[in-house]
């Protein structure tokens, strides 16, 4: 799981070993790693917390309160049961997202996945709740993808066809596509977008099971199977396809008959 930590994320396991052992304390919870995050100052994660008026020194401070101080700890430090399901839940955070990495921003969600943590309480205690946090973040680091279906949606309404010697051109445009495959003008990615179909939900079933490293295993085949695809799609044969080429004629056939009509001429006769 770690080889996916991002140089920030892995700072800010680094972090918070030194906050824990400055501190006097003889492990790293999920509190050390908000002062990891907060430490790591150029972060997504240090961005939204201080957004939400979230400093590394009062949360240093409160923290304090908390746990007290003790002699500085050297060498070590193991992390807490609680930390090391946090790390598992970044994993998750981040695959959720549709990232490919574990940034800061996934470990704080983790943080405050479980209101119940002490990162999450010590966060609550500074004015900020889990709710409030994960918002900002998404609002920093939001979804990838993210508006992608307004885009898809927007170019399904530019090839929508009104009236005329076209309208059949969206079946025909569909049976011409499939001769292109058949023929080999482009490759026929269907049993692969079904492969690729079938891991993301192989991944979702994972995550669901907690099986944080069939998950990962599984989402490092799917994003074999997207690669694969994309290469595979820039293979078709240079030139306009055969849908647009009838479309293009449908239209130059129209026009003619406009002008056989202008001229007292009945095209259909």
């Amino acid at each position: 799981m770690f080889e996916r930590f991002t140089d920030g994320a892995r700072g800010v396991l680094v972090r918070a070993q030194q906050e824990a052992g400055e501190l006097g304390h003889a492990h790293i919870g999920t509190e050390h790693f908000v002062l990891g995050l907060l430490a790591e100052g150029d972060s997504v994660a240090a961005r939204a917390l201080e957004s939400l008026g979230v400093g590394l020194q009062s949360a240093r401070d409160r923290l304090v309160v908390d746990s007290g101080r003790g002699p500085s700890q050297h060498g070590h430090l193991p992390f807490t049961p609680e930390a090391k399901r946090t790390l598992e839940f970044s994993l998750r955070e981040a695959l959720q997202l549709g990232h490919d990495y574990i940034g800061t921003e996934h470990i704080l969600l983790a943080v405050v996945r479980d209101p119940a943590t002490r990162g999450a309480r010590m966060l609550t205690e500074l004015g900020c709740t889990p709710e409030a946090v994960r918002q900002r973040v998404l609002e920093v680091a939001p979804a990838a993808g993210a508006g992608q279906a307004e885009r898809i949606a927007s170019s399904a309404g530019r090839l929508r066809v009104r009236s005329g010697s076209a309208a059949g051109y969206g079946p025909l445009s569909s049976r011409l596509a499939a001769l292109e495959r058949w023929v080999g003008l482009v490759p026929d990615l269907a049993e692969l977008d079904e492969q690729i179909a079938q891991v993301h939900r192989d991944t979702e079933a994972a995550i669901d099971a907690q099986e944080f490293r069939a998950a990962e295993a599984l989402s490092d085949s799917e994003h074999e199977l997207i690669a694969e695809r994309d290469r595979r799609s820039r293979q078709r044969r240079p030139g306009p396809s055969l849908a647009d080429q009838v479309a293009r004629l449908q239209a130059e056939v129209a026009r003619l008959q406009e002008a056989l009509r202008r001229h007292g001429i009945d095209p259909d006769s």
